[in-house]
């Protein structure tokens, strides 16, 4: 998958939380994402990814999915530059 490639060659950096881990298994299970790729991806974040530490008032609620609001919230503490979402 060319994403997690260019993730891997150092290309981006991934900003994730405590709060998105759910969220992540819980987008692989609903698109049958094989369990190799979901493990490979969840043990990436603590080698290639950036943790970012949310608390409850730095989650807004901004977009129409409450779950996104998590997302919104991890990029602006993160100061990520660009946001990327499949919806």
């Amino acid at each position: 998958m060319e994403l997690l490639r260019r993730w891997y060659n150092g290309e981006f950096l991934l900003l994730y939380a405590d709060e998105l881990l759910f969220e992540y298994r819980e987008k692989f299970a609903s698109r049958h994402i094989g369990s190799l790729a979901r493990v490979a991806f969840m043990a990436g974040l603590d080698v290639f990814g950036e943790h970012v530490t949310l608390s409850a008032d730095k989650i807004p609620s901004v977009v129409a999915d409450p779950d996104d609001d998590v997302f919104v919230a991890c990029a602006v503490v993160g100061k990520a530059t660009h946001l990327v979402t499949y919806d």
